[in-house]
Parts: C-alpha cells; sequence; structure tokens
C-alpha cells in the first residue's frame, strides 16, 4: 500500500505546482501580451491626439507654412487611419466592453478629424486668414471653451482616461496575483 501511496503523493503534488505554474504563466502572458500593450497603445494614441489639438489651434493662429502644418496634413492623413486600424484590431480580442468604447471612442475621434480636416481646407492660404467670414467661424468651433473642437477634446481626452485608468486597474489585479502567487 505504501509503494502506491508515496508514488500517487508526488504526482499529486506536481500536478499541483504545475497547475500553479501554468496559472503565474497565464498571468504573466496577459500582462505582457495584453494589458500592458493595450494600455500602450491607448497611452500613446491620447498623446498623438493631444499633439493634434495642439497642431490645430496653431493653424488658426499661424497664416503661412509652417513644419506644424505638415505634420497635421500627415497626421489626418496617414497617422491617425494608421492609429485607429491598429488600435481596432488589436482591440477586437479584448473584452466587449472594451471593443465598445473603442468603437465609440473613433466615433468621437471621427469627428474631430472631420473639424481638423475642414480647418486645414477654409485656411489654405493667406486671403482666407484675412476673410473674417472664414475665419471667425472657425476660431470659434476651435478656440472656445464651449466650442465644438474644444468640447470633442476633453469628450476624447475623458474617453482615453477612463479606458487607461480600466488597463491600470487589470494590471494592478495582475501584479496583485503574480505577488500571491510568489507568496505561496
Amino acid at each position: 500500500m505504501k509503494k502506491i501511496f508515496i508514488p500517487a503523493l508526488i504526482a499529486c503534488s506536481f500536478l499541483f505546482s504545475s497547475c500553479e505554474d501554468v496559472e503565474y504563466d497565464y498571468v504573466v502572458h496577459e500582462l505582457a501580451y495584453e494589458i500592458v500593450p493595450a494600455w500602450q497603445k491607448i497611452s500613446n494614441f491620447q498623446l498623438e491626439m493631444k499633439d493634434a489639438e495642439l497642431r490645430n489651434i496653431k493653424w488658426i493662429n499661424m497664416p503661412g507654412e509652417s513644419e506644424e502644418k505638415t505634420k497635421q496634413v500627415a497626421f489626418v492623413n496617414d497617422t491617425y487611419p494608421k492609429l485607429k486600424k491598429d488600435l481596432q484590431d488589436f482591440f477586437k480580442a479584448q473584452s466587449s466592453i472594451d471593443r465598445k468604447g473603442i468603437d465609440s471612442l473613433f466615433i468621437v475621434c471621427d469627428q474631430q478629424i472631420a473639424i481638423y480636416k475642414d480647418v486645414m481646407r477654409q485656411l489654405s492660404s493667406i486671403a482666407e486668414y484675412n476673410d473674417p467670414m472664414i475665419m471667425l467661424p472657425l476660431q470659434s468651433v476651435v478656440l472656445d471653451n464651449d466650442g465644438e473642437c474644444t468640447l470633442l477634446s476633453r469628450n476624447i481626452d475623458n474617453m482615453l482616461k477612463g479606458l487607461s485608468q480600466r488597463y491600470e486597474g487589470k494590471m494592478r489585479d495582475k501584479k496583485d496575483q503574480l505577488v500571491k502567487f510568489e507568496s505561496k
């Protein structure tokens, strides 16, 4: 009886420690390949959108060509669509709550990008900067505290902060799980 019991006990302890190792590896995998990259992508996108907002304000305030205008054109036409696709593709594998959050975010971001394009189109030459029929409405939309562009920027920022905080919470939870594994 002892001969059978001891190997069975050893096998059970191996299986138990093996399960813990698998759980530990799974938590590490989630952190490394899902949670941290999601948080990084959200943070990067938040910075890009903030930079675009500042460049849009500069576009209103600076007639003539500038490096900032060139960057804004590149952002609107190239960078934003790539970032959007990258985030949408990445979040397909995330929870339905996060996918809905990203979908809602891009509805608002697309509205903001449409305003940026309109500003770029309407203020494409110095003559338009001197036309009050063009400048005054655009200044109101972009520069006023209750202007559409300002309100959209706040909404985008709040949505991104919410997503970022959600993933920061997930990182804390996983870190706590790892601490529990290590303390066993």
